[in-house]
């Protein structure tokens, strides 16, 4: 299965997962792939992490998504479970970067 949604960003970090905010998975649910994008409306960076992350990337944060550029690829997060495993727990991962900027999160599961 494919669950795919638009996090926009606000305060406080993003739990991709949150049913509300994120992507509402089945409970438990493991990954074998996940993919986070900005959008190309977005001015600013933002920042994939664990809950400490903060919208300038101090805190625990894993990746830094720059701000998309004209004529240029997407920045992106991209972990991809190794083998045939679907072995990723997605449930620690948070985004944050400035209010009102958006994410796209896929997440492929089993």
């Amino acid at each position: 299965m494919i669950y795919s949604g638009t996090i926009t960003l606000g305060s406080n970090a993003i739990a991709i997962t949150d049913a509300t905010n994120g992507v509402a998975l089945p409970a438990g649910a493991m990954a074998r792939r996940i993919l986070i994008e900005p959008l190309r409306g977005n001015a600013n960076a933002a920042y994939v992490g664990l809950s400490t992350v903060t919208n300038n990337g101090t805190g625990v944060a894993i990746q830094e998504l720059a701000a998309p550029a004209a004529g240029v690829v997407l920045d992106r997060f991209d972990d991809r479970a190794g083998g045939g495993s679907h072995n990723i727990d997605p449930s620690p991962l948070f985004v944050h970067g400035t209010s009102g900027q958006k994410l796209k999160v896929t997440i492929w599961t089993i």
